[in-house]
């Protein structure tokens, strides 16, 4: 009996270093792990795009020849500054920048290391005017952003679901049982 305990108390240390040196080495590592938002992403030279979306729709969605706000993270991952330049699609006429002239030029600043938000709480609202038919939530357009130094990049813009219908979805859904 007296040799076992030793056998099995060095076990035990052995046991302790193996793990410690196993946990250690789930710490290390060169790999990068990146967390993106959810929603539609893209990326064009040092610019990330992140959760690109038209806002909510009114009840019954948006109506042909009616106005959609834009709402994009751009994160500009280099070291220069960019532009936004141009906003075009097939599914609308024009697009309108803070309540300016739909011929006025567009051009919003996206400084290196920075991010820039459009929408509600953003640095520009970007307005698409003139929609060609009629979107309902999930539905998605075509959208083109041109920047002056990273190029042009086409994403499915998709028309985002208001919190209110996503909560009486899920609410309906306990009732019937499927949730």
């Amino acid at each position: 009996m007296t040799v076992t305990r030793p056998l099995f108390a060095g076990l035990g240390a052995v046991l302790v270093l193996l793990s410690a040196a196993g946990v250690a080495a789930c710490g290390s590592t060169d790999e990068e792990i990146e967390l993106g938002a959810v929603g539609v992403e893209a990326g064009v030279g040092a610019l990330a795009l992140r959760d690109i979306e038209l806002d909510n729709p009114p009840p019954g969605g948006y109506q042909t020849g009616s106005a959609a706000r834009l709402n994009l993270a751009i994160v500009n991952q280099g070291r220069q500054d960019d532009y936004l330049v141009d906003v075009s699609g097939e599914a609308f006429e024009a697009v309108v920048v803070d309540d300016a002239e739909p011929s006025t030029p567009l051009r919003i600043a996206i400084p290196a290391g920075e991010t820039v938000y459009t929408g509600g709480s953003g640095e520009a609202d970007l307005i698409l005017v003139g929609m060609d038919e009629s979107l309902l939530v999930s539905e998605t357009v075509s959208v083109t952003l041109t920047f002056q130094q990273a190029g042009a990049v086409t994403v499915d813009a998709v028309v985002s679901a208001p919190l209110r219908l996503t909560l009486d979805r899920y609410l309906r859904e306990i009732e019937e049982g499927d949730a």
